[in-house]
This record gives structure tokens, C-alpha cells and sequence, in this order.
């Protein structure tokens, strides 16, 4: 791995890049691409994945803290673009490194300067999903909507609402709304499948999943071979089991999960359905 790594870099592009970044001291990508890289493949030469700041040999330790203060200097600077994209930097180096706890910090710095940056709000509810408080998670997702009223926005804020708080009307909501806002996006019509679905004890939710089924597939025949689709197709044909268990059809619902092994063996969704079928 480690020489397919360096076979995949140019020689050189390390020094090359530390290089650009004292000639361009503003460039905080630079800085932070060199850094993140060199450590890369520390880890993967040591066998030891992705490397904590104090795995880091002395003199990389240094480099690296060299590179951070340089950041934390870049994020005080008098052009907000470049502080916020410091900041950006400064936090998804610090995730990299083990640094959960500042990388938030980095991050709530970030959207405070900027509320319109997406990928600092994507990065800093990531990280609150498991360590922050339920309260504070849902007012970072709302903070981010208020800042931001896209499809995006809805949709965290509903997965807040259902796979945090199981408010599954508030949830359904959310998901509505960016349906309405993305009309060609597959995601909210799965989000409100899973809703559905979740409160199918009574027979309107079942129709309800049914109808933005038929939505959802109209979409997914539509999207470009890839990665995206395959992952979409694979939450519809998850949804399209469960669907079917729900609605007394136990063997269309075998198919649909043993479709899912097929392609992903490890998935435990279609093995629960199994197992609860058989």
C-alpha cells in the first residue's frame, strides 16, 4: 500500500508542496494538503492507520505543530475568505489527527465567520452526531438552516429529527420540504420512506412509502452509473424489503434482501430482515 501510495505521487511533491507553501504563506491549502500527506504515509508505512499527533516521530511532531500555528495565524487574518478557509483546514487536520474536540472548536469559528459555508457545517454536526448533547446537535442543524435554507439543510435537520429524537411527523417535514426545493433528488424521498416506514402502524404510512417508492425508482433509472446510484439503489431495495415485510409480503421480501447480499454481504440490514423472516 505504502509503495503504491508513493508510486501515485510524484517524487518529490512533499517538499515541492512545503515549498509552495513558504513561497505563498496566505495558501492555506498548500500548507495543509503537505501536511496531511506526509503524515498519511508515516501511518501507512508504521502499519498504524491513521496517525494521532503523538505517533508522529519528534521532528514530524514539530513540523506538524509548525503547520497548525501557522493555520491558527492564517484564521486571525483581515480577509475572511482566507481565515474561514483556514479554519476549514485547521479542523480537518485536526480530525486527521485525532483532535475532535478542536476540530469543533475550528469549525464553530468557521460558520460563525461564514454561515453560508456548507462543508464547515457538514464537518462540524459530523462531529456533534455522537459527542454533542441531543439540544445541541438539534441547534446546530437548525442554526445551519436558518444560515442556509437549502434541500441539504432540511435534510440533516430531519435525520436529526428521526434518527436522534424519533420525531417522525417534524421529521417528515423537513424531508417534504426539500423534496419541494430538489424536485430531480432522489435523497429526500428515501428520507421520507424511511419516516413512513418507521411509523407504519397505521395503513396511511404504508401508502405514503408507497407512493414516493414509486417517485424514488422514477429518479434512480434516471441517475448516471456510479457509486451514488449504486448506494441510493441499495437504500430504495432496503426500503423496498422492509415495504414488503410490513405489507404481509414475507417472500417478495426475501428477494429483495437476498438482492442486497448478493451485491454487499456484510449489509445488516437485509440480514435482520432475513432473520426476522425466517
Amino acid at each position: 500500500m505504502v509503495e503504491r501510495t508513493k508510486a501515485f505521487l510524484p517524487p518529490g511533491m512533499i517538499a515541492d508542496l512545503k515549498q509552495a507553501s513558504a513561497l505563498k504563506p496566505k495558501d492555506y491549502q498548500y500548507l495543509s494538503f503537505a501536511t496531511y500527506i506526509e503524515c498519511l504515509i508515516f501511518g501507512m508505512k508504521e502499519n498504524i492507520g491513521l496517525p494521532t499527533l503523538s505517533m508522529l516521530p519528534d521532528e514530524m511532531q514539530k513540523s506538524v505543530r509548525i503547520a497548525l500555528t501557522r493555520l491558527e495565524n492564517l484564521s486571525e487574518d483581515a480577509d475572511k475568505k482566507i481565515a474561514v478557509g483556514a479554519l476549514e483546514n485547521l479542523g480537518t487536520l485536526n480530525v486527521f489527527l485525532g483532535n475532535e474536540s478542536e476540530a469543533i472548536v475550528n469549525f464553530r469559528r468557521a460558520v460563525k465567520l461564514d454561515p453560508m459555508r456548507g462543508q464547515a457545517w457538514g464537518m462540524l454536526i459530523g462531529l456533534l452526531w455522537e459527542s454533542a448533547s441531543l439540544d445541541e446537535l438539534r441547534a446546530a442543524a437548525e442554526s445551519q438552516l436558518r444560515a442556509s435554507d437549502s434541500a441539504r439543510s432540511h435534510i440533516i435537520l430531519s435525520k436529526v429529527f428521526a434518527q436522534k429524537l424519533s420525531k417522525w411527523n417534524e421529521a417528515a417535514e423537513q424531508a417534504q420540504i426539500a423534496s419541494r426545493q430538489e424536485t430531480n433528488d432522489v435523497v429526500p424521498l428515501l428520507m421520507q420512506i424511511a419516516i413512513a416506514l418507521k411509523q407504519s402502524s397505521s395503513t396511511n404510512y404504508l401508502f405514503i412509502a408507497k407512493t414516493n417508492m414509486t417517485k424514488a425508482a422514477v429518479i434512480l433509472m434516471k441517475m448516471p452509473d456510479g457509486d451514488e446510484r449504486n448506494d441510493r439503489w441499495r437504500e430504495f431495495t432496503s426500503n423496498t424489503a422492509i415495504f414488503c415485510a410490513l405489507a404481509s409480503q414475507p417472500e417478495t421480501a426475501k428477494k429483495f434482501a437476498n438482492e442486497i447480499l448478493k451485491n454487499f454481504p456484510d449489509d445488516e440490514t437485509a440480514k435482520e430482515i432475513l432473520k426476522a423472516l425466517n
